[in-house]
């Protein structure tokens, strides 16, 4: 159950939820501090969650395989504040679902090993084609599916095929662009005047910038964000614009880091790195107004947070422990 526990006289800079990626994990929902102090409020148990999102009170999550005598991962709705499931899980008809998008009526899902989007319950595309990885890019993988600020087209992240697709909300294509071949895109996000668009590379370790208009995507620039020197593929993983625009904040798996990123239109430069304080920091999120930074460390079995400063510089602030957590989101009351 994720019901708000009765403070004392403090008021908490911010709620978030965190999906903890094991058997007998959930989604737990924490209250953090000024004073960097953080309380568990609740959780709501399920069987590896995936991915989560806040709307309208119902929190939606996609997990790794509910179903009994099927691999297939599925997606299942439950009230916020009660905890009551809200119906049965759906089926998202693709193996290792990583990625929910939700808007309205409409709900997107990326299926990575199937190399596949659908809008629940029943529009499915699959993509077809490899890349360059021997191993890797084999097949499709979608990793990622976003909505267009504007609401009206679907951009998916295909690890598999060096490429993001775009998509009308039923799914419909509109366009591809490709990105540096061996890359394998991931997430992506916004900048804030809506005009480009900035992915994340997992293998690449890398980012790149695009411009975004009426569906299309042109490439513009890649931003390498391994050190000198660094032997192996990259791993980046989650990507956030900071609410003024100036920023990007980036998480690199390979070398535990959280990157800043300053930008403007297509140029980025990195100004300035953190040790993530775990393992493969999964996921980040920016809450509080954007002065605040939650890192989600999968393989360290801790979330970190940290402040930001008016140079998107992070600082600790606190960890605690939590089994594999693989996404974070701030919830408003």
């Amino acid at each position: 159950m994720l019901s708000t526990v009765t403070r004392m006289t403090r008021r908490a800079l911010c709620d978030f939820l965190v999906a903890s990626c094991v058997s007998e994990g959930g989604v737990v929902r924490y209250s953090l501090f000024e004073d960097g102090s953080v309380e568990e409020c609740g959780r709501i148990a399920m069987d590896r969650p995936m991915f989560i999102q806040v709307q309208d009170g119902v929190l939606h999550a996609i997990l790794r395989a509910p179903f009994e005598n099927s691999d297939e991962s599925g997606a299942v709705n439950f009230d916020l504040l009660g905890g009551q499931r809200l119906g049965d899980p759906i089926s998202t008809r693709g193996v290792v679902a990583c990625h929910l998008t939700c808007d309205g009526e409409d709900s997107y899902v990326a299926n990575y090993v199937s190399g596949s989007v659908i809008r629940l319950p029943d529009t499915l595309v699959t993509h077809e084609g490899s890349s360059v990885h021997p191993i890797r890019q084999t097949s499709p993988h979608a990793h990622g599916a976003f909505l267009s600020p504007d609401g009206k087209y679907v951009l998916v992240c295909d690890l598999g095929l060096d490429q993001i697709l775009v998509y009308t909300r039923a799914l419909v294509p509109v366009s591809a662009v490709d990105v540096p071949k061996g890359a394998g895109p991931r997430h992506l996000c916004f900048s804030a005047c809506g005009k480009y668009v900035y992915c994340v590379n997992e293998m690449g370790g890398s980012v790149c910038s695009f411009a975004w208009k009426n569906g299309t995507l042109t490439y513009l620039k890649t931003l390498s964000l391994l050190p000198d020197g660094h032997v192996g593929d990259g791993s980046g993983a989650s990507i956030r614009c900071s609410a003024d625009g100036r920023f990007l904040f980036v998480t690199e798996r390979a070398t535990e880091k959280i990157i800043t990123v300053a930008i403007d239109g297509a140029d980025m430069k990195v100004t300035s790195s953190v040790n993530c304080g775990g393992k493969e920091p999964r996921d980040l999120v920016i809450v509080a107004d954007g002065r605040v930074a939650i890192c989600a460390n999968q393989f360290g079995d801790c979330v970190t947070i940290f402040r930001i400063d008016e140079e998107g510089v992070l600082s600790p602030m606190t960890r605690f422990d939590l089994p594999a957590p693989i996404c974070v989101i701030e919830v408003r009351s």
